[in-house]
């Protein structure tokens, strides 16, 4: 059942949907949010909790074609507007450190002459990175929307890109050693079917390695009545707890390798600038963004320690192998 919801400029259409994990429709509203980052789109929205199994799924959700409208032009990895200012550009310098370290490991996992996909590669560093370490890869790369200076800059690395939702990627002729999904999942409308081609593209005892929002981040306890930056609504469908996405990964020929959690910096400041939002504090909200170096290193250490102390953050970090036997 599809309804509309009024818009800034646009119509945008809802759907009623089911748990993804388990088919049920029997659940119970556990928050509610608007769009605070971008403010394209007006109206309240709900994230549902699984009588049956406990996931976490918003319903009504926007529609796949829908898609424009909620990731516009000014969205952070589509736009060409960029700041150069030395908070942007120490946080950059400082989120490529982070990134090279963690995919170092990941890319070393894949044969000479092998072949890694990202799916939803955003600004691209990524790719860069793995071009920087591994010359022999074939890279490939699909993204919904993909700015011209992105676009420019990974073509002269000689990286294939495909610029559609991962639903609709013809990948029938693809064949990787790896794959790499970061903070993509939760954005992903039929899900079943895009992990069935994944497991479709993957070679046998092929990798994916996946980071995502956890419901289970002890931080979400501060902020159930939405203002947890992991739901960022309405753009994530999902929340999944590191059970549930293994469980649902399993089906498909794919079992977990390693698990663990992740500092999630950018999901405080969500957090904490949508609870300003929400007490219409407008000033404290403008002040609360990404390129806030203070902010983003206040709460790195605070999601270090609570590593340290054995908790689980609001970012988790899975590697999964495709079984050599079907």
């Amino acid at each position: 059942m599809k309804t509309t919801n009024k818009i800034l400029n646009f119509n945008l259409n809802l759907e009623n949907t089911k748990c993804a994990l388990c088919d049920s429709d029997n659940s119970v509203t556990i928050a509610e949010g608007e769009d605070y980052e971008y403010k394209s789109v007006l109206g309240t929205f709900k994230f549902q909790e699984c009588k049956s199994c406990g996931h976490l799924y918003l319903n009504p959700r926007p529609t796949l074609s829908s898609a424009s409208v909620l990731y516009p032009s000014t969205y952070y990895t589509v736009s060409n507007n960029t700041k150069n200012s030395w908070k942007n550009h120490l946080v950059s310098n400082v989120a490529r450190i982070v990134m090279l370290n963690r995919i170092k490991r990941f890319v070393g996992l894949v044969p000479k002459n092998g072949c890694i996909l990202e799916i939803g590669f955003g600004d691209g560093i990524v790719l860069g990175l793995i071009k920087q370490l591994r010359q022999d890869i074939t890279v490939i790369g699909v993204d919904l929307a993909i700015s011209k200076s992105t676009y420019s800059y990974l073509s002269n690395l000689g990286i294939q890109l495909r610029e559609c939702a991962f639903e609709s990627a013809d990948l029938s002729s693809v064949s990787v050693d790896l794959i790499i999904m970061t903070q993509l999942i939760e954005h992903l409308w039929d899900l079943k079917s895009c992990i069935n081609k994944i497991s479709c593209v993957l070679k046998p005892n092929g990798y994916i390695v996946i980071a995502t929002p956890n419901a289970q981040g002890y931080d979400r306890k501060l902020s159930k009545k939405g203002a947890w930056g992991g739901y960022y609504w309405p753009r994530h469908m999902n929340i999944f707890t590191p059970e549930s996405l293994t469980k649902l990964f399993e089906q498909y020929n794919l079992r977990l390798v390693n698990f663990c959690s992740l500092v999630f910096p950018v999901g405080w400041i969500y957090s904490l600038k949508y609870t300003f939002e929400r007490r219409n504090w407008k000033q404290l909200a403008c002040l609360t963004n990404l390129s806030n170096p203070f902010l983003l290193a206040i709460f790195t250490i605070i999601d270090l320690f609570a590593i340290l102390l054995r908790k689980q953050t609001s970012n988790m970090q899975l590697l999964f192998q495709k079984s050599s036997i079907s």
